[in-house]
């Protein structure tokens, strides 16, 4: 249950962060027992996020078995004007699952390839799993620092570039 792994698993000081900017966020709005139960969806969703992140490979094998490909159509009209295609995702949910969905559904094969602006993350395994998660669909990253030119380099060659908004 997720409550056994917020009060077990995660750690006292990750336990004790999270409540405590969840009470400065929220001051009088919410209870204590509203803060808690927050904290403990929040870090029931990561494990869930985890889950579907390690799972990538099996979706990535077979996407039309998981996922339909609405409004790819948008993104197809775009790339036949020839000035390739920006798309933006809200960053929430599995944003590499959307990722992967982006690399399968999006791209039309020889006239576009597909690209991520993102961030690396500090841990590099971590982030070298990521990167071959978006590969499995043909998807390519490019560090947000110093990102602009390629974006705008990639785009003039009719590219799709992705990015997360929050």
């Amino acid at each position: 249950r997720p409550i056994g792994f917020f009060l077990f698993v995660i750690r006292v000081r990750q336990r004790k962060i999270c409540l405590d900017n969840l009470r400065k966020a929220y001051g009088s709005e919410k209870s204590e027992r509203e803060i808690r139960l927050i904290a403990i969806g929040s870090f029931a969703y990561l494990v869930e996020f985890m889950v579907e992140w390690f799972r990538l490979p099996m979706l990535a094998a077979d996407p039309d078995r998981f996922f339909g490909q609405e409004n790819a159509v948008a993104v197809h009209e775009a790339l036949k004007r020839g000035k390739g295609a920006i798309v933006l995702a809200s960053h929430n949910g599995n944003q590499e699952i959307m990722a992967l969905l982006a690399g399968y559904f999006l791209p039309l094969p020889g006239v576009a390839s597909i690209y991520a602006l993102a961030r690396p993350l500090k841990n590099r395994a971590l982030y070298e799993f990521t990167v071959r998660g978006r590969g499995l669909t043909g998807m390519q990253s490019i560090d947000k620092n110093g990102g602009v030119r390629p974006v705008l380099k990639l785009l003039k060659k009719n590219n799709i570039v992705c990015m997360l908004i929050d």
